[in-house]
């Protein structure tokens, strides 16, 4: 038997935008294995971790007085938090009301 004294050991790691930009979804989701082995006892561990990034705040505001059955114009701000500049970004709204009423079929 090997001794076992209790200990905790943080190692750094950083995973740049760069590294993984190509991989994310729509959703900025991520998932993250992590895995080792005691050589001593040859054990493998494992665990996982699912996250999501944070998307920027986004505020909305009406350019114009809202009126019921009417369209709005809306002006939409955030922080781009990428060392890169966004193209062709395109948001798609939903809410309550929001959509065309359709002719009975």
């Amino acid at each position: 038997m090997f001794p076992c004294l209790p200990s905790a050991k943080t190692i750094p790691w950083t995973l740049l935008y760069k590294e993984y930009m190509n991989h994310l979804v729509d959703q900025g989701a991520l998932m993250l294995t992590v895995t080792g082995r005691v050589n001593q006892t040859k054990q493998i561990l494992a665990t996982q971790f699912n996250f999501r990034l944070r998307t920027p705040d986004l505020i909305i505001t009406p350019l114009e007085g809202a009126v019921v059955g009417k369209e709005l114009t809306v002006k939409i701000t955030f922080q781009n938090p990428l060392s890169l500049v966004l193209r062709n970004v395109l948001f798609h709204i939903e809410g309550l009301g929001m959509q065309r009423q359709k002719d009975p079929v």
